[in-house]
């Protein structure tokens, strides 16, 4: 059986393949879905694959209990989650804010409700049960190598 796979927040941006969710109907979404309301509508352990690109940032509930149901959902050993979200920590975001010009940053944005660390959400995924890596770097053998990307880009696996 060929694993599900969800694109979550997919906007205009949908993936074949993928059943693609969104809160906005006009962006005709698989499935119309507020991610601020957990139950989301699938059963325990049934889904393979999650991807989240640029959604965290907007989301009114916890990230706690967004990735407890992101927990719930996923099949364990093989199941995971990719999250992609705005780095406004990054040296140039930094220097950019000690400056009173954050507003010129591509990753600000008026509609971002919370700013996320990328140590901390890989504290939150450990704590919560998956084994999570930073997949994309920038400069890998750096040890503050979040200060000099854009993006972040987190993958997480399920544990047993």
């Amino acid at each position: 059986m060929k694993d599900i796979k969800l694109n979550l927040g997919c906007g205009m941006k949908k993936r074949e393949g993928f059943i693609n969710i969104d809160i906005n109907p006009s962006f005709n979404p698989d499935i119309v879905l507020d991610l601020n309301k957990p139950f989301y509508p699938f059963k325990n352990d049934s889904i393979g694959y999650i991807y989240t690109t640029q959604v965290i940032e907007h989301l009114e509930i916890h990230l706690i209990d967004f990735l407890k149901e992101m927990y719930r959902i996923l099949k364990p050993g093989d199941g995971s989650v990719e999250i992609i979200f705005p780095n406004m920590f990054s040296l140039k975001n930094r220097i950019r804010y000690l400056f009173g010009t954050i507003a010129g940053s591509p990753e600000w944005n008026p509609y971002h409700l919370k700013l996320v660390h990328p140590k901390y959400l890989m504290l939150l995924l450990r704590h919560m049960g998956f084994e999570p890596r930073i997949f994309h770097r920038s400069f890998p053998h750096f040890p503050f190598d979040y200060l000099f990307t854009a993006s972040i880009s987190i993958r997480a696996r399920k544990r047993n």
